[in-house]
């Protein structure tokens, strides 16, 4: 154990795994490419800790945060819209006295 209360593996392990969890989200990469540039040897070690830590396989993990994204997305893009309905853009010239 050390200052944060884990262990050095654990801590490792926890920042692969948020690594991870954060490219699986954000980027197009193969669950293997995501697997090597956070430090496995492959997808299935990758993979077998990942369900370990987080419940579900990260390919089900891209897909739940995929959906999410997108809804996410489209709700802004619906207030953006009712946004630009509503404002009102001054266009003119304002005096100094």
């Amino acid at each position: 154990m050390n200052s944060l209360g884990i262990s050095p593996k654990d801590f490792l392990t926890e920042f692969r795994i948020s690594r991870g969890k954060e490219q699986l989200a954000l980027t197009n990469l193969s669950v293997e490419e995501i697997a090597v540039s956070c430090g496995y040897r492959n997808s299935l070690a990758f993979g077998k800790i990942f369900k370990q830590k987080v419940g579900i396989t990260p390919t089900q993990y891209r897909n739940d945060n995929r959906k999410d994204a997108r809804e996410r997305l489209i709700r802004a893009q619906n207030e953006l819209k009712e946004y630009k309905k509503h404002k009102t853009i001054y266009v003119g010239n304002i005096e100094k006295e």
